[in-house]
């Protein structure tokens, strides 16, 4: 199974980006949501409940919920939190 990353730093999603393989998923929540708004260098998911009302998700970003959120824990192994 692939990596699932989560992020909830802007800083912690800089290095995430950097360090996370291309079969890795990685999940933004928290304050990292609010980079779901900008130019992403790879697909991501970020949780539907903390997007900021003033960002709007680009298209490498796919919004959760918090099921979506469990089933992305189901299917990945080990899980990174990054802070």
């Amino acid at each position: 199974m692939n990596a699932l990353h989560l992020v909830s730093s802007m800083e912690a999603l800089t290095q995430t980006l950097l360090l996370a393989s291309a079969e890795d998923a990685i999940l933004l929540m928290g304050r990292a949501a609010a980079g779901c708004g900008g130019d992403l260098p790879r697909p991501v998911f970020v949780l539907a409940e903390d997007i900021p009302a003033d960002v709007t998700p680009g298209a490498e970003a796919a919004s959760v919920d918090y099921a979506g959120f469990v089933d992305l824990t189901c299917r990945h192994q080990p899980i990174v939190t990054w802070r």
